[in-house]
């Protein structure tokens, strides 16, 4: 297990919200959800990485247009793109911790999503890819 994703899970066990990392790359932080509470009115200005500690079910709620509802197990890890304002709840009965990971740099555009490493192409048993998002979900 690497030490950054150690440090992350010690802060997730002591921490409200709160940026771990910061640098000109990414911002890391550790966001503490109650079910059944629906946050502020909020964007994200960047796409991020999630990163569920805990199964769950959250509700997504858009200013405009369709809610949508992200079915979620302990160790999944979801690719969030960059989102209008909306709102969010967790709707199922206990509380969440995700650590989200901003990612502050654009992608290059020409870079192929896939490559030799893929981890979809090289193990399709353990990982797996939709047009929403990628979730990569490991059995050990």
């Amino acid at each position: 297990m690497s030490r950054t994703y150690l440090i992350l899970l010690a802060v997730c066990a002591f921490a409200q919200s709160t940026t771990v990392v910061d640098n000109d790359q990414v911002r890391a932080l550790v966001a503490h959800q109650n079910p059944h509470v629906k946050t502020a009115l909020h964007e994200h200005k960047m796409n991020r990485v999630m990163i569920y500690l805990q199964s769950g079910k959250q509700l997504i709620r858009p200013e405009k247009g369709r809610s949508t509802t992200i079915d979620f197990n302990a160790g999944d890890v979801l690719w969030s793109p960059m989102a209008g304002m909306h709102t969010s709840e967790i709707t199922s009965g206990f509380p969440v911790t995700i650590v989200e990971i901003e990612v502050k740099k654009p992608g290059d555009p020409k870079a192929s999503p896939t490559g030799p490493m893929d981890p979809v192409k090289l193990d399709p048993k353990h990982y797996k890819s939709n047009s929403k998002m990628t979730r990569c979900v490991s059995s050990e």
